[in-house]
């Protein structure tokens, strides 16, 4: 109850309850990356699991394809008051079989396309990290898709 009598406990979640309020459903789903890439990201499937929004990621190397272990990421909206997400960042600790990266992953809708930019640091020879920046951009698929 607030000074003025009016209580807001309608506006809010069941303890134990995650999420944002954001409709996930824009953000959600199958993409994969225009032309086939032979290295970085070639697909994404992002799901809604208890409110929480998770990625799975697929990418390239050369001729085989690599799937991370699914990650959460915080869903964005537009606005402050906006109800529907359009954008997402986390953060993924990628293990040996991938490369011992760290990874930071941003993205967003524009016009109906999936803009993801990828963030890395990489282990190399002698102690030293390579930084590392890439943009992928991806569409939903049309017929079948990767794994």
């Amino acid at each position: 109850m607030t000074a003025h009598g009016i209580s807001r406990e309608c506006e809010r979640r069941p303890a134990g309850v995650p999420g944002t309020g954001l409709d996930l459903r824009p953000v959600t789903g199958e993409w994969e990356a225009f032309a086939a890439p032979t290295s970085g990201i070639v697909h994404v499937s992002s799901t809604e699991h208890e409110g929480r929004l998770l990625m799975h990621i697929t990418e390239a190397d050369g001729t085989d394809l690599r799937t991370w272990d699914a990650f959460p990421v915080t869903p964005l909206a537009e606005e402050v008051d906006s109800d529907a997400a359009v954008g997402f960042h986390g953060e993924a600790q990628l293990g040996a079989d991938l490369g011992s990266r760290e990874a930071v992953v941003c993205g967003y809708l524009a016009r109906g396309v999936l803009v993801i930019d990828l963030y890395e640091t990489r282990p190399q020879d002698q102690g030293t990290a390579a930084r590392v920046a890439n943009r992928r951009f991806l569409h939903r698929p049309v017929g079948p898709s990767h794994p």
